[in-house]
């Protein structure tokens, strides 16, 4: 009786340790995979500079126009329009010096479009320092402007798409009117050129569509002091550009006070003495002319300062520097 129980026991310790190394015993093999991840790129470089150079003959007193500088002792040089390579602060430089009337004067650049990926001209702005609203009113009156052109020398606008190795060129283009008080004057500006990737351009989803944006009868809501306000008839933004409603303010006062010149992207909204009307925690929402919520509400609630010279200093700095980081700003 003994062994019998005995080789049981035996018996089933077997059992229990195959079973034991069944599970720790498992053939297996394994596959390693490595990957690989590139990113693309958006970019550019500069490959041309050019100008307009005038002289006057001095033996014919004739007014001569080149495209390029001229190395003639019979050739007084009198005035130029010059693009050319800028330092750590900036890409590019032009220089318009000694203008008068009655010649356009250009100056511009060449670039190529070196991206991995297609992009596309997404916004052109000018930004002038406070001194030279004087510029401001040759961009009004269509005396200053830029225009882009492709290799074929045809005009393109924004959402003109780029790829690997394509030209275009960006030419500055200035003719100073007959107008007395326009001598002896002095002034800068600083102009973007930007260009983005192809399927993100910011005024449109169709790449040929880059007319304004009509936002006639568009509402703004605003909260806390509870107003409403429509936009009126022939209201439309440019692609790229801002709406700036100010209460009881035009332009030109608004200008003054916070000491800026707005560029010409900016639409400018007198409020009359309704809208805005900010006295701390406002926030805001804007529907279509079919009463649809487009935007909002804003997330942060706006702020009001009471103190003049505080105001004014915020607010001019907020005003530069959203315009400068492409940041639609409504104030």
């Amino acid at each position: 009786m003994k062994n019998t129980k005995l080789g049981t026991i035996f018996i089933g310790s077997i059992f229990v340790l195959s079973g034991v190394g069944v599970s720790y015993a498992a053939w297996f093999d394994t596959l390693n995979i490595y990957g690989i991840v590139n990113t693309g790129s958006v970019s550019w470089e500069v490959v041309d500079y050019y100008g307009t150079w005038i002289y006057k003959n001095l033996e014919t007193e004739e007014c001569i126009e080149s495209e390029n500088p001229i190395n003639n002792q019979d050739m007084l040089l009198v005035a130029y329009a010059e693009a050319i390579s800028g330092d750590m602060d900036f890409d590019v430089k032009v220089i318009f010096d000694n203008l008068f009337p009655c010649i356009w004067f250009k100056a511009g650049i060449s670039i190529r479009y070196t991206g991995s990926i297609p992009g596309k001209i997404s916004s052109i702005n000018y930004i002038y320092n406070s001194e030279s609203n004087w510029i401001d009113a040759l961009v009004s009156n269509n005396d200053f402007y830029i225009h882009i052109k492709d290799s074929s020398d045809n005009i393109v606008d924004l959402g003109y798409q780029l790829h690997k190795n394509d030209e275009i060129f960006i030419e500055f283009c200035l003719h100073i009117p007959q107008q007395q008080e326009l001598m002896n004057l002095s002034g800068s500006f600083t102009a973007t050129f930007e260009i983005m990737q192809w399927n993100e351009f910011e005024g449109s989803d169709d790449e040929n569509n880059v007319e304004p944006f009509d936002i006639s009868n568009y509402i703004i809501y605003q909260t806390s002091s509870d107003l409403s306000y429509t936009i009126q008839e022939g209201i439309a933004v440019n692609p790229g550009g801002y709406v700036i409603i100010a209460r009881d303010s035009n332009k030109e006062d608004f200008e003054s006070f916070w000491g800026i010149i707005l560029p010409t992207n900016v639409v400018f909204i007198n409020g009359d003495n309704n809208f805005p009307s900010i006295n701390g925690d406002e926030t805001f929402e804007l529907q279509d002319s079919n009463s649809i919520v487009v935007d909002g509400p804003t997330g942060q609630p706006m702020i009001s300062y009471n103190t003049p010279h505080v105001q004014k200093k915020l607010g001019a700095d907020l005003i530069e520097n959203l315009l400068q980081d492409n940041i639609d700003v409504s104030l």
